[in-house]
């Protein structure tokens, strides 16, 4: 839901990221992009959105996983309100990292992007274990270098396959909080893991 009370859905649309806005009556909004859609291309691969995240400032980020030659990684498209690429962040309003699968997002109040999902199995140590990556990002899509290391940490709950399900910042302390799912043998379990944000 986005502050005017346009109502944002995302997707996928023969493998390319699809968005659609509609307004409050549940009718296709034609200020967005003109027709009140838009497919984003990445290039020759497949793209899968896990979600779209509505900044304060209005403007849309979609994220989820990029299926190319180095196999899954992270892709996120951000589009202004009017549905129009945001030419300001990462390569003309498109991220594709090198790690990861993103399934949850959160923005801090300096606008710095926070990334959470699993490792590909084929980048795992054992065929049984899945591991989460956490990454920043600064406002432009560029690695925020100064997070954990490089701009990016692994998080492994006692070699379990784990998979990220929320990330939230702390509203008093900043503090990043991660929820996430670990299996281990014939058990799942529900953790939660608390990070320095700066």
């Amino acid at each position: 839901m986005q502050p005017d009370g346009g109502i944002v859905v995302s997707g996928n649309a023969n493998e390319d990221v699809a968005l659609a806005r509609y307004t409050w009556a549940g009718e296709l909004d034609t200020t967005f992009n003109g027709t009140g859609t838009i497919t984003t291309d990445f290039g020759p691969s497949s793209e899968a959105i896990t979600a779209v995240y509505v900044q304060p400032d209005g403007r849309l980020l979609a994220y989820g996983r990029h299926i190319g030659a180095s196999g899954y990684t992270y892709a996120l498209a951000r589009y202004l309100p009017d549905g129009r690429l945001d030419e300001s962040f990462g390569e003309h309003g498109l991220l594709i990292s090198t790690i990861g699968a993103a399934r949850a997002v959160a923005i801090q109040p300096d606008g710095r992007i926070v990334i959470a999902g699993p490792t590909d199995f084929s980048d795992c140590a054992h065929a049984q274990t899945r591991d989460i990556i956490m990454g920043r990002y600064n406002p432009d899509g560029s690695v925020d270098t100064t997070f954990a290391s490089r701009g990016q940490m692994r998080i492994d709950f006692q070699d379990g396959q784990d998979d990220p399900r929320y990330l939230m910042i702390a509203p008093r302390s900043q503090k990043l909080l991660l929820f996430a799912i670990s299996a281990r043998a014939s058990k799942t379990f529900l953790v939660e893991a608390r990070y320095l944000s700066k």
